[in-house]
C-alpha cells in the first residue's frame, strides 16, 4: 500500500465517524423527542384515568349515599308502620274489651228485663196446660172436695185461681169455689197445696201435686193444723 491510499482512507474513516456521530446524535434527539411525547401521552392518559376515576368514585358515592337516605327512609317509614300498627292493635284489643264489656252489660240488662216480665206478667194456665190438665185429672183417681183460696184484693191471684177452678170443675172435680181472705203472719205467695198433717194427708192431695207438676204448674204441699182431716185446699198467693 502506498501513501496517498492510506491517507484517502483514514479521510474516509474520519469522514464515516463524523456521519456516524452525526446520525446517533440524531437518533438521540429523534428518541427523546418520542420518549418524551411518551410520557406526555402516558400523563396524560393516567391524568384523564384519575379524573375519570374520581368522577365514577363521586357517582358512586352519591349514589350510595342516595341508596342509604333511601334505606334510612324507608326504615323509619318501617318503623313508623310498626308503631301505628301497634297502635291500632292496641285500640283494637281496647274496643274489643270495651265491646266484650258492652255485651255483658246488655245481657245483664237483658236478663233483669226478661225477670221483670216475668214478675209483671199475670199468671195463667197455656192452652197446653190446660189440656194435659183436663186429661190427668179426668182419668185421676181418687177424686175430691177442693177448696180454693186466693189473697183478698190480688186481682192478678185471683184471675189465676178463676182457671184453676174451671179445670178442675171440666175435669170432674167439686170445688168449694174461690174465697178470698188475708191471712195471719202476711200474705202468702205462689201456689201451693195445704192440709192438715203430711203424715195423714188424703190421696187426692198427692194426686193434685202429681197431675200440676206433670202440667208444668209446681205445687208443693204444707201443713196447717186447725184444717179439717180430709181437708184439700189450693191457695193461690200473690205472685212471687
Amino acid at each position: 500500500m502506498d501513501l496517498e491510499f492510506l491517507s484517502k482512507a483514514s479521510s474516509w474513516a474520519n469522514a464515516a465517524v463524523v456521519v456516524f456521530t452525526v446520525l446517533a446524535a440524531i437518533a438521540g434527539v429523534v428518541a427523546w423527542h418520542f420518549s418524551s411525547k411518551y410520557r406526555d401521552a402516558k400523563d396524560a392518559a393516567f391524568e384523564r384515568f384519575k379524573l375519570q376515576s374520581a368522577v365514577s368514585i363521586a357517582e358512586s358515592a352519591a349514589r350510595t349515599a342516595e341508596a342509604t337516605k333511601r334505606a334510612s327512609e324507608a326504615g323509619e317509614e318501617t318503623a313508623k308502620a310498626v308503631a301505628e300498627a301497634a297502635s291500632a292493635n292496641e285500640r283494637t284489643k281496647t274496643l274489643e274489651f270495651e265491646a266484650g264489656k258492652q255485651r255483658e252489660r246488655a245481657a245483664e240488662a237483658e236478663k233483669k228485663l226478661f225477670e221483670l216480665q216475668e214478675r209483671t206478667k199475670p199468671r195463667q194456665i197455656s192452652e197446653e196446660q190446660r189440656t194435659r190438665l183436663m186429661t190427668l185429672l179426668s182419668a185421676a183417681s181418687p177424686k175430691g172436695l177442693v177448696g180454693l183460696g186466693c189473697v183478698l184484693g190480688d186481682a192478678e191471684g185471683g184471675t189465676f185461681a178463676e182457671q184453676i177452678d174451671e179445670v178442675l170443675k171440666a175435669a170432674g172435680w167439686p170445688t168449694t169455689g174461690i174465697s178470698q181472705a188475708t191471712y195471719d203472719g202476711g200474705n202468702p205467695t205462689g201456689l201451693f197445696v195445704l192440709v192438715k198433717s203430711a203424715s195423714a194427708a188424703p190421696a187426692r192431695a198427692a194426686v193434685l201435686q202429681e197431675v200440676f207438676n206433670e202440667a208444668g204448674i209446681q205445687l208443693p204441699a204444707y201443713t196447717k193444723s186447725n184444717l179439717g182431716t180430709d181437708d184439700v185446699h189450693i191457695i193461690i198467693g200473690t205472685k212471687p
